[in-house]
């Protein structure tokens, strides 16, 4: 069981970058940038970004939030919620 809690928390730590197709207020298409975890640094954004608008971007928000969550066994682990909304050119 404890080799299934670690495997489930170093996933959770590294994790990748994800981009989900949204509506912007002003009706355009934008999307919402995920590369949250402590392993990630902001940069995965920056390419999963580069990968959704081949013809480039814009950066309409973004955020890089440190936490703390606490673990099955009770102790802190820290955590990275990194992302951004961008819209393609």
């Amino acid at each position: 069981m404890r080799k299934v809690i670690a495997i489930f928390v170093l996933g959770a730590m590294v994790g990748c970058a994800s981009a989900n197709k949204i509506v912007l207020p002003s009706g355009a298409v934008g999307y919402t940038i995920n590369c949250s975890g402590t392993a990630v640094s902001i940069s995965k954004c920056y390419e999963k970004a580069g990968a959704v608008c081949p013809g480039g971007y814009d950066v309409v928000s973004s955020h890089n939030q440190p936490g703390v969550m606490t673990g099955f066994d009770g102790n802190p682990i820290a955590t990275s919620d990194k992302g951004m909304v961008v819209q393609c050119k």
